[in-house]
């Protein structure tokens, strides 16, 4: 399994674009979200893919506000399957 880390690069002409990190990037970022309040936290949704066989897991940096309606979407589905278990 490869892993790609997409995270927010400095603004550019007012936009905010993506370019992947480093693991040693990743993993500050990840130390730093563990004592970070939430309001200064980074976000980020996992994609995952079949790249010629292989399975690629993408973490993409996004706001908060993304974060959290990819979040919903992710329990209700998860819900769902559950239910449709039972």
């Amino acid at each position: 399994m490869k892993s790609t880390y997409l995270i927010f690069e400095d603004f550019v002409n007012g936009n905010q674009t993506l370019r992947t990190a480093t693991a040693e990037e990743w993993n500050a970022i990840l130390q730093y979200n563990r004592t970070a309040p939430k309001e200064q936290r980074r976000y980020f949704i996992r994609d995952s893919f079949d790249d010629c066989g292989k399975l690629d897991c993408m973490f993409i940096e996004v706001t908060r506000e993304k974060y959290e309606e990819w979040h919903r979407e992710q329990s209700a589905k998860y819900r769902n399957r559950k239910s449709k278990a039972a």
